[in-house]
């Protein structure tokens, strides 16, 4: 179960004929390429992201271009005209001044947590150090209710638009 929902809009390059619109839907967006991601990304997620096929059935159409950090799929998006959908907080995140972002009123959030598997009750040393920190934080009272669980109870998740 997620731990918080984030609304997704789509960014575009400032330029394109998108760019005077402000909420737009999938519909209006079915003729723009989407920024093709690497081939490390899990074809499951890769058609999250890319919400394809879209509602009405139809395929989307990438770049060439395989893109596995963001900054690469903002570049990506000025320089070709092509799409991409990201959560809200990428707007706050990576401002440019070729990129516009924009809601999309028909497009599904995105739900965020964080999970590691244990293998023989061993964690990567970066994770166990998250995960101190995250329990440091909880016993000082800087993380909300509920943030961190056992991978066994369920919580409903948080809405952040």
């Amino acid at each position: 179960m997620p731990r918080w929902l984030e609304s997704r809009g789509v960014c575009l390059s400032a330029t394109g004929p998108l760019a005077r619109r402000g909420t737009l839907r999938l519909a209006d967006l079915a003729e723009r390429p989407m920024v093709g991601l690497a081939q490390e990304v899990s074809p499951v997620e890769r058609c999250f992201r890319a919400v394809d096929p879209r509602p009405d059935g139809t395929r989307v159409r990438y770049t060439d271009h395989h893109v596995s950090r963001v900054e690469s799929l903002l570049s990506a998006v000025s320089f070709d005209g092509a799409i991409a959908f990201l959560p809200a907080v990428a707007a706050e995140l990576f401002p440019r001044p070729d990129i516009l972002y924009r809601t999309v009123a028909d497009l599904e959030p995105c739900a965020f947590g964080v999970v590691w598997p244990e293998r023989d009750g061993e964690n990567c040393v970066g994770v166990t150090a998250l995960a101190d920190v995250c329990r440091r934080l909880r016993d000082q009272g800087g993380l909300p209710s509920g943030t961190m669980r056992r991978p066994d109870e369920v919580l409903p998740p948080t809405v952040r638009d």
